[in-house]
């Protein structure tokens, strides 16, 4: 099990600069996820804060550094992005992927990967529920991606506004939809309810309307077939901080190897040096 939730704050100094920018020479090593030498992925990571005073995301993954939990289980990615408008955010997101990976360890998912999947989370989002109480239900919560690998195939699921990319043919997509109140709004637009200049003015269309913590889950997206990822594919797990950048740059990026990749986007985004910056995380997964 490997956790990663908490990291202090890189304090800005007087012009608002970030005192500790990256640097190609802080080690790329620091952004690649060791793997079994007989791994069919290699992996990148990215785990910042930001701006923000807290880090409320979590990245988390199994045991993919060895080779027999790899070829008997497979392996398991999350990121899970703690809500920072409300209350313990990191608590709850953090408390998410250990309940995921405690799942994983404890049960089979080489039969019905996709319904495994959706159990561990229903599971894991009952634990939470219950933990929180009915006083603090809808008032703390997660965001979470999450994708489970077994030699070529992969199943994910999605729940919030946090992304699932697939990199293919030197052009990437977005997999998942996302969970907030512009898809209703579109809907609305759609059916002649109200215009689009109102969808896109609409001061809520950023609003979640599905996630962790919630009490029952109003939204889940996920495939039931498995995406097969071939050799320089790549899939990408990000909380919705990385949205700072582009699809144009990300797709620019994504010609690097995973870990040269995720230490380039740290790089980028601190050059954009965006005052209200979210904490961003990412898991690059790279089909070798």
């Amino acid at each position: 099990m490997f956790l990663f939730s908490k990291k202090k704050k890189e304090k800005p100094s007087e012009d608002g600069e970030l005192t500790q920018k990256p640097s190609y020479q802080v080690g790329i090593q620091q952004f690649e996820i060791k793997t079994s030498s007989d791994a069919s992925f290699k992996l990148g990571k990215i785990h910042e804060i930001g701006r923000r005073k807290n880090q409320q995301d979590t990245l988390a993954y199994s045991e993919v550094a060895d080779e027999t939990c790899l070829k008997e289980k497979g392996a398991l990615f999350i990121v899970a992005d703690g809500m920072g408008g409300l209350s313990d955010g990191a608590e709850v997101s953090s408390m998410l992927a250990v309940k995921m990976l405690q799942f994983f360890d404890a049960n089979d998912f080489t039969d019905s990967p996709s319904e495994k999947l959706y159990e561990m989370v229903m599971n894991a989002n009952e634990e939470i529920n219950l933990h929180l109480g009915e006083s603090r239900i809808g008032k703390s919560g997660s965001t979470l991606v999450t994708a489970y690998i077994k030699d070529d195939k992969v199943y994910w699921l999605s729940i919030g506004d946090s992304n699932i990319y697939l990199y293919q043919n030197h052009s990437i997509i977005r997999v998942n939809e996302l969970h907030n109140y512009e898809k209703e709004l579109m809907e609305m637009v759609s059916e002649g309810v109200i215009s689009m200049e109102q969808a896109m003015s609409h001061p809520d269309r950023a609003a979640l309307t599905s996630f962790i913590g919630a009490g029952e889950i109003k939204y889940v997206d996920r495939n039931l077939e498995p995406l097969i990822l071939e050799k320089e594919d790549r899939l990408l797990l990000t909380s919705d901080g990385l949205d700072t950048v582009s699809k144009e740059e990300l797709e620019q990026m994504m010609h690097y190897d995973a870990a040269e990749a995720a230490l380039k986007l740290k790089y980028l985004i601190s050059e954009k040096n965006r005052r209200n910056q979210d904490n961003y995380t990412a898991i690059i997964i790279e089909a070798v």
